[in-house]
């Protein structure tokens, strides 16, 4: 799984393995395919050749086709199986989504793309060809989801404490082979633990004050029933309903990247 950055849309990305010799096509895989490079090769040696990234939209990639290197790259459309994993590139309508694509790669070419095709934000400015490992280099908004450490942990110990009915009782140590580690989990468990609070209670006294437009849309963003760009414009009018919440509302947004629940 990857994410953008700048947007938090979600991808899916896979090892290459050609269906067949003459099928265009691949099996997209969590491994690593070629067992023989193994443990010398892995995840770093990702390349365009090994690796597919797919975007599972029907909508028009914000971004029209560029080049880079002296190569042609655009997502191009291709239909995407889960229950056999397997990826197609069909311009047909029959397509559910894109891949990065790039016209008559060479084995330097990146798996990473420039641009983001929902909200078309690029990190890469630089028009010279820098190699690492043989790889070109590629700055990109989109990277590999991961959830951190204290994220587990917060996660992890808000379930443990639900399950004693006693408040009183609720008491939690962590443990750490590190008194560094162990303070900076500390601060930061109960950071976010506040953030999350802050979330909670802006939006429920939100929506006590009933039948704005503006809530409905972000209630529907969390579910999933509208985009990115509806919601952010809703917050940016809430943002000049309630001047007073600025403070509040910046924690709400923050929480449209992080792809947290707001409640």
């Amino acid at each position: 799984m990857l994410i953008c950055q700048t947007c938090g849309d979600l991808f899916l990305g896979g090892y290459k393995q050609p269906i067949s010799e003459n099928s265009q096509g691949w099996y997209l895989s969590g491994d690593y395919q070629a067992l023989e490079g193994l443990p010398e090769k892995g995840v770093r040696d990702r390349s365009y050749e090994t690796y597919a990234i797919f975007w599972q939209r029907k909508q028009t990639p914000d971004q029209q086709p560029w080049e880079k290197n002296g190569l042609k790259r655009r997502w191009a459309r291709a239909r995407f199986s889960p229950s056999d994993g397997t990826l197609i590139p069909d311009s047909s309508a029959n397509y559910n989504g894109y891949f990065y694509k790039i016209d008559h790669p060479d084995e330097s070419c990146s798996e990473i793309p420039k641009y983001c095709p929902n909200c078309g934000d690029a990190w890469d400015f630089s028009r010279q060809k820098t190699l690492v490992n043989g790889i070109e280099q590629a700055y990109s908004p989109i990277r590999g989801m991961g959830t951190g450490l204290q994220k587990v942990i917060q996660i992890l110990t808000q379930a443990l404490q639900a399950t004693i009915e006693d408040q009183s009782k609720r008491k939690t140590i962590i443990f750490s082979d590190s008194r560094q580690d162990a303070a900076k989990y500390s601060v930061g468990i109960q950071w976010s633990h506040y953030q999350d609070m802050i979330r909670l209670i802006t939006v429920e006294a939100m929506r006590k004050q009933g039948g704005d437009e503006d809530l409905k849309i972000l209630g529907d963003f969390q579910s999933g029933k509208t985009d990115f760009r509806s919601a952010r414009a809703a917050i940016r009018r809430l943002h000049d309903k309630f001047p007073d919440q600025r403070e509040l509302l910046d924690l709400i947004e923050d929480a449209f990247y992080d792809k947290e629940p707001l409640t």
